[in-house]
């Protein structure tokens, strides 16, 4: 199942809404590069992506804010074509996911020390 969430994309007091995919496979949340341009988005050099398939490619990556059901954390996302959430965002809001109806809750919005 598909699940989709509304993600607030924020950098330097400005902020976009967009729809964006909860990837479990995925380490690292990307958002999508016109987005964070928009935004001003500061980047933080290139990081080499690999995809299914072993399709290796350099993308930049980007400083924002990332909040999810007022779950919000600042992040290193990588700038694509797409919007997906992964386990970088999901495992620092500890998420709970029932991948049979699509629910994912987030239990908390700060680590542990």
């Amino acid at each position: 199942m598909e699940i989709i969430k509304k993600a607030k994309i924020s950098v330097n007091g400005k902020s976009e809404e967009v729809e964006a995919f909860i990837d479990t496979g995925a380490d690292r949340t990307m958002i999508d590069e016109e987005v964070l341009l928009r935004l001003g988005a500061p980047n933080f050099g290139r990081t080499v992506l690999v995809t299914v398939g072993e399709l290796k490619e350099k993308k930049l990556m980007y400083a924002a804010m990332v909040e999810i059901d007022g779950v919000d954390f600042g992040l290193t996302v990588i700038g694509g074509k797409k919007n997906l959430i992964g386990h970088d965002f999901l495992q620092l809001g500890k998420a709970i996911i029932n991948e049979e109806t699509g629910e994912v809750k987030f239990m908390k919005n700060w680590i542990e020390m």
